[in-house]
């Protein structure tokens, strides 16, 4: 449906309708525009952590052992700010009706200067029930 975009001539958010979040969007704009992206799209870091001991291995030896390892992980939040010239990208490319905006992303990437914009404020994916329920307990202490 961004192909079908008309007569816009400033950058613009998409926002995933599966996600809560509470960030500056003249911020993440003002980033976009000093920087002459032509798409930036908002990263969260998060802390992954393996509840199992990693067992490093060569061979039948033993090398090292990490018990229950946290690794940091730059996620995709589903927030992306594009210019205008993104709509002819897209009606110039391969992609049929539906996009997905990492496939986008992908494309653009060896083509164009494309950012990530760190999102440090509330943001939770609501795409599951644990999830939904830490969302909601977000917005009832906000009310």
């Amino acid at each position: 449906f961004i192909k079908k975009i008309k007569n816009i001539d400033k950058p613009f958010f998409i926002i995933n309708g599966d996600v809560l979040c509470n960030f500056n969007l003249g911020q993440f704009l003002k980033f976009h525009k000093k920087n002459k992206s032509f798409a930036t799209m908002g990263v969260r870091t998060i802390n992954s952590v393996n509840p199992y001991g990693v067992v490093k291995i060569k061979g039948q030896s033993i090398l090292n052992i990490t018990e229950k390892p946290v690794k940091k992980l730059n996620i995709n939040s589903g927030i992306y700010l594009l210019n205008p010239n993104v709509i002819n990208f897209l009606k110039n490319s391969d992609f049929g009706d539906f996009i997905n905006m990492t496939d986008v992303f992908l494309k653009l990437i060896p083509k164009k200067k494309i950012l990530h914009f760190p999102l440090l404020e509330k943001w939770v994916d609501i795409g599951d029930m644990k999830s939904f329920k830490i969302a909601k307990k977000y917005i009832e202490k906000d009310l």
